[in-house]
């Protein structure tokens, strides 16, 4: 087994080790853990862009600010700049006109 130690900034260790194997196992040791989640906010939907556009607008109705994975037809990832206007609508501008899915999670 190979250790690796990656440390916060105030020198606290957080990874210790890897296992070297097909299927690798992480150790977290240290690190602070977040805020608990608010209830109810896994977000899941798939909008379906079937025209090609510069601007999608998605109204989703999750009542939050899901994040957005863009991909077109051929299964390629792709980045656009991403606006919440509401909890419920997303709008997004790409720098030209294309079609594919955007995952809301």
């Amino acid at each position: 087994m190979s250790e690796i130690v990656v440390r916060l900034a105030d020198g606290a260790p957080v990874v210790t080790q890897v296992a070297e194997a097909v299927h690798a196992t992480l150790q977290i040791t240290g690190g602070v853990p977040g805020p608990a989640g608010a209830a109810g906010a896994g977000f899941n939907y798939v909008h379906t862009q079937g025209v090609a556009a510069d601007i999608w607008t998605i109204n989703h109705n999750l009542g939050g600010y899901p994040n957005v994975t863009l991909v077109d037809n051929a299964g390629a990832e792709f980045e656009g700049e991403v606006e919440y206007p509401s909890p419920n609508t997303i709008v997004v501008t790409l720098a030209y006109s294309i079609s594919g899915k955007a995952y809301l999670s």
